[in-house]
């Protein structure tokens, strides 16, 4: 079994305390892109895995042993997904995603092992649009938190209907407001009781949506569509929602603990160093 180095261990431990965040990248329906991640010890992949919070047991893609298996992969990436490098040197254990969709939009995770060493998950936001940049914009939360999707008509006219979807949704929308009534019978499921109107009176056409507790699974592309009497259906705004887990919060026992620490070590070091200079001066003038 592989074994790491001191100079290896060393560079682990210095990129784990660092970020393992890759980024964000964009990019245009029809185009090839490459998911980036990195091997930072340089000693060879036993296991590569890239998948996305919400496919439960399905990945994006499934390396280990010198070969990828479909057999656990999300069926609408089977084909698409392949090694940047198949020999994976100089750490490179990017993919590269084919002919991407706006399906595609969202969080997506590499997870490197070595013999068993699993490394930090390093993570990257794929944003695939449409639309020009003012029209597309990204929004981050916590998990728990309470996020404003923004969607305004440039026109005064009465709106007469919002419909706000994921297009990974296939047929039932986040969001359905028509004829001053909300219709969840074509909402979907999990967003029932989570989503209502930032203004319900809707003035200066304002469509922007509040949803609430967001979770992990919350993250991914927002179309927001706006109807009034003088123009049929129109996509205003995409919102790429990109939701993170809450950190850990340190129990307030410890933060005393750390804080009383820090204020007794400089304290002890003073009180150190002033008998240190009293007795030095007492050796100098000698007995009294």
């Amino acid at each position: 079994m592989a074994t790491l180095t001191s100079a290896q261990h060393v560079f682990m431990f210095l990129w784990i305390i660092g970020s393992v965040a890759a980024g964000d990248l964009k990019a245009k329906p029809g185009k090839d892109v490459t998911l980036p991640c990195n091997n930072p010890t340089g000693s060879a992949v036993t296991k590569l895995v890239w998948s996305r919070p919400g496919l439960k047991d399905k990945y994006v893609f499934f390396f280990r042993d010198n070969r990828s298996y479909e057999t656990n992969q999300d069926p609408r990436y089977h084909g698409r997904v392949e090694l940047k490098d198949l020999q994976m040197k100089n750490g490179v254990a990017s993919v590269v995603l084919k002919n991407v969709d706006i399906d595609d939009s969202g969080t997506y995770e590499c997870e490197v092992t070595i013999s068993s060493i699993s490394l930090p998950v390093q993570s990257i936001n794929l944003t695939v649009s449409k639309e020009d940049s003012e029209d597309s914009v990204e929004v981050r939360a916590n998990a728990g938190e309470n996020v404003t999707l923004q969607c305004n008509s440039s026109t005064d006219a009465a709106i007469t209907k919002i419909k706000w979807d994921r297009p990974d949704l296939k047929g039932l929308s986040v969001f359905f407001f028509r004829d001053n009534k909300l219709h969840e019978i074509y909402q979907n499921l999990r967003y029932r009781g989570r989503v209502e109107r930032k203004d319900p009176e809707m003035k200066n056409g304002n469509a922007s949506v509040l949803l609430k507790n967001v979770t992990v699974n919350d993250t991914g592309m927002y179309q927001c569509w706006v109807t009034t009497p003088n123009m049929p259906g129109k996509l205003l705004r995409s919102v790429h929602l990109i939701v993170s887990e809450r950190p850990p919060k340190v129990p307030s026992s410890k933060v005393g603990l750390g804080v009383a620490l820090g204020l007794v070590c400089p304290l002890v070091g003073v009180a150190g160093f002033a008998l240190g200079r009293h007795v030095g001066l007492k050796s100098k003038s000698g007995p009294l």
